[in-house]
């Protein structure tokens, strides 16, 4: 269930797909999965127009494995993939897909992304921290995260996945993504 943890990050804290976040370490948009990997922005201060995240470059899907050895392959969640030179987590692409990590997940969409995600029709259904306020493309409600704490405070925070800019680590050129697993800059 562990993994499934980490898959149900990717939606818990926004509406928007993990399009750089994921369980393969496929490029995250900061510090793990409470960023959804969605693009973040910059809107005031030296960072003003800013909107890249770190993610990692590729040429073929097998460099965005990160050690997973049951990867590259068509199964999710081992299906990572390269599109425009970086690397996109593996999506489910059927129910099964999330059930098989945990009963109480389903496949959804949201902005041409597939995620598995706790579906929930209450509150209740939904674990600490998270409330049944989510619905992906097809209606489907699911559990989202409540944080409203910001990725970062100061440059420092963001650990090589580029720079602070009102809460959010950015980044503008790829010599701003130094940590490990990240080296584009992908605006």
């Amino acid at each position: 269930m562990a993994l499934a943890a980490g898959v149900v990050g990717a939606l818990g804290c926004s509406e928007d797909p993990p399009t750089g976040a994921g369980t393969q370490g496929t490029g995250s948009g900061g510090g793990g999965a409470s960023s959804s990997g969605t693009d973040a922005s910059a809107s005031s201060g030296a960072g003003a127009g800013s909107s890249g995240r770190c993610v990692k470059g590729c040429a073929a899907a097998a460099e965005c494995c990160a050690g997973d050895p049951q990867c590259p392959s068509s199964a999710y969640p081992h299906n990572p993939t390269c599109e425009s030179g970086h690397c996109r987590p593996g999506q489910c692409s059927a129910t099964s897909d999330c059930t098989a990590l945990g009963p109480n997940l389903d496949c959804l969409l949201n902005n041409d992304f597939k995620a598995c995600g706790i579906v929930c029709a209450t509150d209740t259904d939904c674990p600490q921290n998270t409330t049944c306020t989510g619905t992906d493309a097809n209606g489907k409600k699911f559990c989202k995260g409540m944080s409203t704490s910001k990725e970062c405070s100061t440059d420092a925070d963001c650990t090589g996945r580029g720079r602070c800019a009102d809460g959010s680590c950015v980044c503008d050129a790829d010599d701003d993504c130094t940590a490990t697993g990240v080296d584009k800059c992908l605006k």
